[in-house]
């Protein structure tokens, strides 16, 4: 017997076919961080990692419409998933001037919303989310950008701050064994 909350199995995978597309939904990912890279190549996952392709577009079915999101800075303006109003919300709120934060930890909808933008949640962050965001704490799941606004006061001082971090910070030599993933994700 097979039981599934929702009205197919398969959990979050699902191959769908539309308007003459066809897609996969919902495959789950990491970051290729070295640390997560030192487990699978010690282990006997090593030969089935597949590292994800940094060039290969990425849509959102947006208002009965695939729209491509943007894959670099230079995207921004100029992409039409979101409206100008919610591109500038994102914006401003992303060098920090928005409302405080919180007494307390953020789930993932929350951060969001807060810092970017009910849009930028809507339309770039939920479609891509596993779980639900309003119950997955943003600290947890996506601690790199938490620390950013925590160390920098917002995402683009904190990114501004781990840069200079870097470029004066010495590291040990990267294990030889580790894959150099070119993309963002391993699938």
């Amino acid at each position: 017997m097979v039981t599934e909350a929702r009205d197919r199995v398969g959990g979050n995978i699902t191959t769908v076919e539309r308007d003459g597309y066809l897609w996969e939904e919902g495959p789950n990912s990491f970051q290729p961080s070295d640390s997560m890279l030192t487990m699978v190549v010690g282990s006997v996952l090593k030969d089935d990692l597949v590292l994800g392709d940094p060039n290969a577009p990425r849509f959102v079915l947006w208002d009965g419409k695939l729209r491509p999101v943007p894959s670099k800075p230079t995207d921004l303006p100029f992409f039409d998933l979101m409206s100008l109003g919610g591109k500038l919300r994102a914006g401003f709120d992303a060098l920090g001037l928005r409302p405080p934060q919180p007494g307390r930890e953020e789930s993932v909808e929350e951060f969001v919303r807060h810092n970017l933008g009910d849009e930028v949640f809507e339309r770039l962050i939920e479609p891509f989310c596993s779980g639900d965001p309003s119950k997955l704490s943003m600290k947890a799941a996506f601690g790199k950008v938490w620390n950013l606004e925590q160390n920098g006061g917002s995402i683009i001082g904190g990114t501004f701050k781990a840069i200079q971090n870097r470029a004066n910070s010495q590291k040990p030599p990267r294990d030889v064994r580790l894959p150099k993933p070119k993309g963002q994700t391993v699938r």
